[in-house]
């Protein structure tokens, strides 16, 4: 992986709510105002970002032991947002 320097990015630890044998995770965006725009870069190579636009979307991201943060970047007049695991997938 190529190392990033994100400005104003905020990181978020995939394994907050999910255990480490999780291979996947479910992420739901909330973001206001509610048309607003975040870029989110994802594991394991973080090059190419998944725009997210408008609230209450869903994010399935695959994880693992040394890929399980995500970056995430407000995009225009966002002024905030909030990222839920509201699920994974276990390996077992």
């Amino acid at each position: 992986m190529a190392q990033m320097h994100l400005r104003n990015a905020t990181v978020a630890d995939l394994y907050a709510n999910a255990p480490p044998t999780a291979k996947s995770v479910s992420v739901v965006f909330e973001i206001t105002p509610a048309n607003g725009s975040l870029l989110v870069y994802l594991p394991p190579t973080y090059d190419n970002p998944a725009r997210i636009d408008g609230t209450g979307k869903t994010l399935d991201i695959a994880v693992s032991p040394e890929h399980h943060k995500m970056f995430i970047q407000l995009i225009g007049d966002t002024k905030s947002f909030v990222a839920r695991i509201v699920g994974f997938t276990d390996n077992f």
